[in-house]
């Protein structure tokens, strides 16, 4: 299933890339009747207007629907510090082996 999502993503978003293309290039030609501009400079002005467009709409929507983030419950945590204490268990050092000189 999830080798099936990424070819059907990479499809979607080729799909909105060439509309917006064929976008920017309608809009440049309707540029380019009314302005002194040749084709590729018609459309890559729309192409970037319509980047400036998206970017403030997308701003302006993450701005308006941000929610107050609700905290979290730190009772459930104590809870759990509790139980790790209990359960400390003191870890002693192995004696040493016959022979092994030992640093000073």
């Amino acid at each position: 299933m999830k080798l099936l999502i990424f070819p059907i993503i990479a499809a979607f978003l080729s799909l909105v890339a060439g509309l917006l293309v064929m976008l920017a290039y309608g809009i440049g030609w309707i540029l380019n009747l009314f302005l002194e501009f040749t084709p590729f400079e018609a459309t890559a002005l729309s192409l970037a207007g319509l980047f400036m467009v998206l970017f403030t709409l997308v701003s302006t929507f993450k701005g308006v629907s941000q929610f107050p983030i609700p905290l979290p419950d730190y009772a459930e945590e104590d809870d759990w510090e509790e139980e790790e204490e209990e359960e400390e268990v003191v870890v002693k050092a192995p004696p040493p082996r016959p022979g092994s000189r030992r640093k000073r």
